[in-house]
């Protein structure tokens, strides 16, 4: 059990290493580009979307990991990434 944990948590940590670079690469190139045309606006799931997951046996787990991250990242730079108007 202590080696699934260790392996657990050797994960995440490497998730997070992963996500902080990537998020170094974004502030980067943001002021490079201070206009993200390329970037799709953030949406969660609809409740039919939702229904669907349930009924072939619950999220994928790297799927909510994902929408996690993403609504992460939109949070800590929301300046960045909010619409327009908000």
């Amino acid at each position: 059990m202590d080696e699934k944990a260790d392996q657990e948590a050797a994960l995440d940590a490497e998730e997070l290493r992963a996500a902080d670079a990537e998020e170094e690469a974004e502030d980067d190139s943001a002021m490079d580009n201070d206009e993200d045309e390329g970037d799709e606006p953030f949406k969660l799931p609809t409740t039919e979307e939702r229904e669907q997951e349930k009924n072939s046996g619950g999220p994928d787990i790297v799927v909510v990991q994902r929408r996690i991250r993403e609504c992460v990242r939109r949070l800590s730079n929301f300046k960045r990434f909010a619409g327009k108007g908000r």
